[in-house]
């Protein structure tokens, strides 16, 4: 769509998540939303910071997020490239009155309202948050134009499925300039009878804009190709949390580790506990469980017994498993993390459709009889053809440096 003072972009894609989200919980309503409109038009809501700046401008790495997980990881990947070819930028929230904002939006609000209310499909409160995220992308656009050079070979996001880096993607491409979004989780094609579930619909390939996604293994490449990107835009690079780190020796002590599941499938958590606890009792283990960054950290204290407890949310993924013997894992992607350490894990699976690795080939257990078969089979080297990923940072880094 084209829209006055912005580029011409596919507006269904560039909206595709928030507008996700939005159906899956909608808060708002039009009150709220109109408030939010206007609000919009009187403050700019975007700041460009950057991490770091070079001299070449070579390759530029933007991300969106303020998780230190997300931002360490897009440093580390961007830190593969030499000093004096990357930037790294991050794009903030903020609140801040600007008279120049203020009367470009004025002017370019009519046509707006009238180019987006034409569009199907969506309701009027959806209408009111595309039209609100228009003036984000305004934001955005006029911000990376008064702050960035256009001469880089290549744009790097973490996840272009995301509203904002999904219209910078395309804002990059519309100068000519290669961009490249990165894997960050675990990513499926659509299930359509968990259309309702995020984690399920397929978004991150749905809303695919730029010239390239970088996958950690070919399960999610033949996810990707099932959803329709082209093969030839999809490279099998390893898993880029992993990058830095050795192989880590699980400890004997007798503790079993469990990575909870997150808010889509979190009624895995309570099972897997009993499951492990039950086992435990049995054979004299401890367990410790680690919470999904979008938990508190006390959600299931009720159900732990004497041999559980609680890892703190300071303590890494590394450490975590330093200090244990086994790792039980279920939707998590640690489980493609656990494959490249060679660490003794069992991935706890139903088998059902909210299984997203029911078509992969790991040490599956559901109940605790075949958690113990499981676990008296268990080898400690890898299944994967991809785990070895010592090279994966020559892998990150021979990308790049292809352009």
């Amino acid at each position: 769509m084209n829209l006055k003072g912005l580029i011409d972009f596919n507006i269904q894609k560039a909206t595709d998540h928030i507008i996700t989200l939005y159906r899956l919980n909608p808060k708002n309503n039009l009150l709220r939303l109109s408030f939010s409109l206007l609000s919009h038009i009187v403050f700019t809501t975007k700041h460009i910071d950057f991490r770091h700046t070079s001299v070449n401008h070579r390759f530029l790495f933007v991300d969106n997020s303020t998780r230190n997980d997300f931002m360490d990881m897009m440093l580390k990947i961007a830190k593969l490239c030499r000093e004096e070819d990357y930037d790294n930028i991050i794009v903030k929230r903020c609140k801040k009155f600007s008279i120049h904002s203020f009367v470009k939006l004025i002017l370019f609000l009519f046509s707006w309202f009238i180019n987006v209310f034409k569009l199907p499909r969506y309701t009027i409160n959806e209408k009111i948050i595309i039209l609100t995220k228009c003036m984000e992308y305004y934001d955005i656009q006029r911000q990376i134009n008064s702050v960035v050079c256009y001469n880089y070979h290549l744009c790097v996001l973490r996840y272009d499925s995301d509203s904002d880096q999904n219209f910078i993607s395309q804002l990059f491409n519309s100068r000519k300039i290669q961009t490249v979004t990165l894997q960050h989780g675990v990513m499926l094609r659509s299930r359509p009878q968990l259309s309702n579930n995020i984690d399920f619909n397929g978004l991150e390939f749905r809303s695919f804009v730029s010239d390239y996604f970088i996958v950690w293994n070919t399960f999610t490449k033949n996810e990707a190709v099932k959803s329709g990107i082209e093969e030839k835009k999809i490279r099998v690079l390893g898993v880029a949390k992993c990058i830095g780190y050795d192989i880590i020796v699980p400890a004997s002590n007798k503790i079993i580790g469990i990575i909870l599941d997150g808010e889509y499938e979190k009624e895995n958590n309570p099972l897997m506990i009993s499951i492990v606890s039950k086992f435990c009792n049995k054979f004299g283990f401890k367990y410790i469980i680690r919470y999904h960054p979008d938990f508190h950290g006390n959600e299931y204290n009720e159900i732990l017994d004497a041999n559980g407890s609680v890892c703190k949310k300071s303590i890494n993924l590394q450490n975590f498993l330093q200090n244990i013997e086994l790792c039980i894992v279920a939707n998590s992607t640690v489980l493609f993390e656990l494959e490249y350490y060679k660490f003794p894990f069992l991935n706890f699976s139903t088998g059902s459709e909210k299984d997203k690795f029911k078509d992969y080939n790991s040490n599956k257990f559901y109940d605790y009889v075949s958690m113990t078969k499981a676990y008296n089979k268990i080898k400690v080297e890898h299944t994967s053809e991809e785990a070895n990923g010592k090279f994966i940072a020559d892998n990150y880094r021979n990308f790049f440096y292809s352009f």
